[in-house]
């Protein structure tokens, strides 16, 4: 058994063999510095300085001015300036308490800390003043310096026990508590760190962090209490760093600013003394910066309520730990693993909160940190976070052990881990990466396989173009969760132009695409029009609300043209060559999926709006049953003709969404022995030759199922399926939108309003034919699959078309483009029926095709069974290969 108070002696010793001593206040050790180096530069703020006389001079005019008893709490916002430190200085030569806060915080956020605190008096910047609510307020203004000359000297607060400051934790599970430090507890923390530091009047420290939190700020304290020079930048830039370092003896840094000056290749030459905190360094990152800085970073660990707590020794530092005990802290480890703190540095209690304060304490009144540790040859190692620990299937995972094995592969510049809620292992082990390279995610699962038990390993991890970060640089671990990978990859394909608006703050769910068609409350919807039809929906449309209850969140509304009246989508590009159409007019949707953004999207089909971009962009797409699924909150086109429908990519995921959305599934028994129709009248010299040979591809799989392919034909739909449903279109549309369209000026664009125009001339006996028509196809397609389970046909004759191309040459003849697409799919359309497309394979130049199925109606089942099958066969499979390129 570790004996903690001999192991934490014995590090005071290694540090340092001079006493620390903490008994006089932060103002009285300012005053000192004050008197013995008066014309020493004390701070030098993006250029502007002040000497420490100068410093005691101006703060001393602060607290002769402002109106505060002692104890009374100042709120203090702002950008780091010597004024920032003026103010902070001065609250405190008063008396005052300093309420440290954001200047990026809301105005909620600091009504919240003016509230809590009781904050009597504010010194802000004019931008943070305008957000605060209604309590005197002294602005940060360089002119101050120069007024209110003291006649005679301000006292000094000389009571260590008084508090200094009341800093905030950053609220990541709840509402920040309030953190009172005394001057004891400041002096403490930071004159301990310089003693095991070797930190002197002679340094001069650089540092570009922020002074509303402790990091910084106990930059500013260590050369107030040393009566050295601190050099800093209000933002980090790494080139402006180096140039503020030129003559530094010590850095003051987090990982990220660690990273940035290694990406900039910025070396800071003549430092002895580089220190990293607030977050984890990775062994990888601390490699590189040894090389460049020609140093390991000292990596040090402290917590909001305590300090500094531990550090690297000096004279011989390790990246992989943070190190041992500073001088006069006591620290140990639990039965379970948390570390524990005891010591001068150490707050005593939270801000008016007695509850916290109890649970924050152990029975013999050591400080709970939350923080778990383990020892490695006497150092310290943090494993991570209580509250962040994982447990998946009973057994606990440490996210940072993860992100280690993670960080481990070459191609991985850092890694963060969180676990996701999930049915069957309670938490999922989720990793989220920031690349270097080109690498998959079976790659780094097989990496991490081959370094960690099986279940340690993620079983997803999610690309992001930066992991979340707070205002020092930790991780946001709240933040994680594929809603937020698919965000970023959503930015990542912007310009492929699959959505019209990608949502922030999405929260914790499966990320899901919407077309813009679809109400999801508190949303702008579209319509794809430039004014027609534009509304805030105030609540769900009725399958997205079933999607959300399921745990699906919406992470952007897809492209879609003017009304969805196109089997095009305007803007938006396909991902297997950007030249091309992706179709439409959920073509948005189908993007999104294919590219890897989600894995499912909702689309809606009224002529083949959900099965023609998913066969041109290499996905699944089901169009249910007309009239199954509740069409209520979506905007409406054909209603003889409109259904919702999911955008996937498997038939087995389309089937899922199907059921969750409100469709009925029914068990399906074996498929062989079943009998599927193959209509090739509807196409036969109709069809690119390479799409022909892709459904037949996907035919030849069916048979060696053990299903039967049996010919059969389908004259009246091959005659009249499209112009009935282009007939039914044009007056139901017209219906809907013609008179609306008359009504808002340049609402639409000139082909819709065309089509509408035409739409509303339509006689009565016209619409009449169309529908009479649409019967007789209805009932050939009834007849026909009283014989048969399905028809299994291309989705669209042809592959994806350039987007200048007018038409499409299929057989002897040139076709229109929009009504090339739309040939096999408006049976289905017409009819009512159920039609899925599955990806059939590539074509010799890497395009997909898209194979459809036609079923009975409230056939899903069946047809997506039949779509898995298709699935599974070689040129299918060699699809869903090339497709996961996409995604990277």
């Amino acid at each position: 058994m570790t004996d903690w108070q001999a192991w934490s002696e014995q590090a005071w010793r290694r540090h340092s063999a001079a006493a620390v001593s903490c008994d006089q206040t932060l103002t009285q050790l300012a005053f000192r510095s004050a008197q013995a180096f008066p014309d020493r530069v004390a701070v030098r703020i993006d250029g502007v300085a002040l000497t420490h006389g100068e410093l005691d001079r101006a703060a001393a005019a602060v607290a002769a001015d402002l109106d505060v008893r002692a104890g009374d709490r100042v709120l203090l916002a702002g950008p780091s300036t010597v004024d920032f430190v003026v103010a902070y200085l001065g609250i405190l030569r008063a008396g005052g308490v300093v309420v440290l806060a954001n200047p990026a915080h809301t105005a909620a956020e600091l009504a919240h800390l003016v509230a809590d605190s009781g904050a009597t008096h504010a010194f802000a910047s004019a931008e943070v003043a305008e957000r605060l609510p209604d309590l005197p307020v002294t602005l940060l203004d360089p002119d101050r310096r120069n007024r209110n000359p003291i006649a005679s000297p301000v006292a000094v607060p000389s009571d260590p026990d008084a508090v200094a400051l009341l800093a905030y934790t950053s609220g990541t599970t709840g509402k920040p508590k309030g953190v009172p430090l005394t001057h004891r507890n400041l002096v403490a923390s930071i004159s301990a760190a310089m003693a095991a530091w070797r930190f002197t009047a002679d340094d001069v420290l650089v540092h570009a962090l922020p002074l509303f939190h402790q990091h910084g700020l106990g930059g500013i304290h260590a050369t107030l209490i040393a009566g050295s020079t601190a050099v800093m930048l209000s933002r980090f830039s790494p080139t402006e760093l180096a140039k503020a370092a030129a003559g530094a003896t010590a850095l003051f840094a987090v990982p990220t600013m660690y990273e940035r000056l290694c990406e900039a290749g910025q070396s800071l030459p003549g430092l002895r003394l580089c220190v990293c905190g607030s977050a984890p360094l990775s062994p990888a990152l601390a490699e590189r910066t040894a090389k460049l800085l020609g140093q390991l970073p000292l990596v040090r660990y402290g917590t909001t309520e305590s300090g500094l707590d531990v550090s690297n020794p000096l004279d011989d530092p390790r990246p992989d730990t943070v190190g041992i005990p500073l001088p006069g802290v006591s620290c140990r480890l639990s039965a379970d693993g948390e570390i524990q703190l005891r010591g001068p540095q150490v707050f005593r209690g939270y801000w008016q909160n007695e509850e916290a304060t109890a649970e924050a304490f152990t029975a013999d009144g050591w400080f709970r940190t939350g923080d778990l540790g383990r020892l490695d040859d006497g150092h310290l190692v943090i494993a991570g976070r209580i509250k962040e620990l994982i447990i998946t299937g009973g057994l606990n995972v440490y996210p940072r052990e993860v992100e280690l094995a993670l960080e481990a592969h070459p191609a991985v510049a850092e890694a963060a881990v969180a676990g996701v809620p999930d049915e069957r292992w309670g938490e999922q082990v989720t990793g989220f990466v920031v690349v270097r390279d080109e690498v998959s995610e079976d790659e780094l699962i097989d990496h991490l396989r081959s370094r960690l038990t099986a279940y340690k390993c993620p079983k997803r991890i999610y690309r992001l173009s930066a992991l979340p970060r707070n205002h020092m640089g930790k991780v946001v671990r709240g933040s994680l969760t594929p809603a937020l990978a698919a965000v970023h990859r959503a930015r990542d394909t912007a310009h492929l132009g699959a959505f019209v608006e990608v949502v922030d703050g999405v929260g914790h769910g499966v990320p899901l695409a919407v077309k813009d068609l679809v109400d999801v409350a508190g949303q702008t919807v579209r319509n794809g029009t430039p004014g027609l039809g534009h509304r805030t929906a105030t609540e769900d449309a009725e399958v997205f609300a079933r999607l959300r209850e399921s745990g699906y969140v919406a992470i952007g509304r897809t492209r879609v043209p003017e009304l969805a009246w196109s089997t095009l989508t305007p803007g938006c590009r396909n991902p297997w060559d950007p030249a091309r159409t992706p179709g439409g007019s959920s073509g948005g949707s189908a993007v999104a999926v294919a590219t890897g953004v989600v894995t499912a999207a909702i689309g809606t089909d009224t002529g083949g709006s959900i099965r023609i971009p998913a066969a041109l962009c290499g996905v699944a797409g089901l169009r249910p049953t007309h009239g199954v699924l509740p069409m209520r909150g979506i905007t409406a086109l054909s209603p003889s003709m409109d259904t919702v429908g999911p955008i996937a990519l498997t038939a087995a995921e389309c089937l899922r969404l199907y059921e969750i959305m409100g469709g009925a599934v029914e068990p399906v028994s074996d498929v062989d022995g079943l009998r599927v129709g193959w209509p090739v009248d509807l196409w036969d010299g109709k069809a690119e030759p390479e799409v022909h040979r892709l459904v037949e591809d996907a035919a030849d799989v069916l048979r060696a199922a053990g299903v039967e392919i049996l010919e059969v034909s389908l004259p009246v739909a091959r005659r009249f399926a499209r112009g009935a449903a282009y007939a039914t279109m044009l007056v139901e549309s017209a219906r809907l939108w013609w008179e609306a369209s008359q009504q808002v000026p340049d609402g639409l664009g000139s082909h819709t309003t065309s089509l509408l125009r035409t739409g509303s001339q339509l006689s009565t006996s016209d619409f009449a034919n169309a529908r009479r028509q649409a019967a007789d196809v209805r009932s050939e397609v009834d007849g026909v699959l009283g014989t048969v389970a399905a028809l299994l046909l291309p989705t669209v004759p042809a592959v994806a078309a350039p987007s200048a191309a007018a038409t499409i040459r299929l057989g002897d003849r040139d076709e229109a483009v929009e009504s090339a697409y739309f040939r096999l799919t408006a049976m289905a359309s017409t009819t009512g029926h159920p039609a899925l497309s599955v990806p059939a394979g590539l074509t010799i130049d890497g395009l997909p095709v898209g194979a459809q199925l036609v079923g009975g109606r409230r056939q899903e089942a069946r047809l997506c069974q039949l779509g898995t099958i298709i699935e599974a066969g070689p040129s299918a499979q060699a699809l869903a290969v090339a497709r996961r390129r996409l995604a990277k």
